[in-house]
């Protein structure tokens, strides 16, 4: 276990749950946004996921699509928040509820935030670490709530600061 440290504001500072691997004789850190445990079998899966490439989204406002080769696809979209926000059509959900992690850059050195809803209910807030770079990618999981089939994805609507610059979103069907 490790966490996100947030000096200015440490009651949000949270923590990051890992799965441990010995298969190199050395214990090494899975990265994995959603994995499951079987404690009786001492074993753990990493859950797959289908991914939203954000710059395939509708940007409305200030949003723009970014080049970079960073971002998976060589694009995401920018200027979200303050006007700008990207909505994901077609956003396969199982009817309840699903861990979505978000993809982002954050290159300034304080965290943001943005707003992301479903099929245009209430918004959920999203802390976003900063990244250490607008080249770096980190990676925020939340749960969230998708009706079977078809959803929209909202993110970045209604909010007066700006987002990180988002280059994908991987919706996971464990749950």
């Amino acid at each position: 276990m490790g966490d996100r440290w947030r000096p200015s504001l440490l009651g949000s500072s949270t923590y990051m749950w890992f799965p441990l691997s010995w298969s190199s004789g050395k214990p090494q850190i899975v990265q994995a946004d959603v994995w499951n445990l079987n404690l009786s079998a001492g074993t753990y899966t990493v859950a797959s996921g289908t991914t939203y490439e954000a710059e395939s989204g509708s940007i409305s406002g200030s949003a723009t699509i970014m080049s970079d080769s960073s971002f998976s696809g060589g694009k995401a979209v920018g200027y979200l928040g303050n006007g700008g926000s990207v909505t994901i059509n077609n956003v396969q959900g199982s009817g309840s509820v699903q861990w979505v992690s978000l993809y982002f850059a954050n290159g300034d050195s304080a965290w943001r935030n943005t707003t992301i809803s479903v099929n245009g209910g209430s918004s959920v807030l999203v802390d976003q670490p900063n990244t250490g770079g607008g080249h770096v990618i980190l990676s925020v999981p939340v749960k969230l709530t998708l009706r079977s089939g078809g959803n929209t994805i909202t993110v970045a609507s209604n909010q007066n600061t700006y987002a990180a610059d988002l280059d994908k979103i991987v919706v996971y069907t464990a749950s």
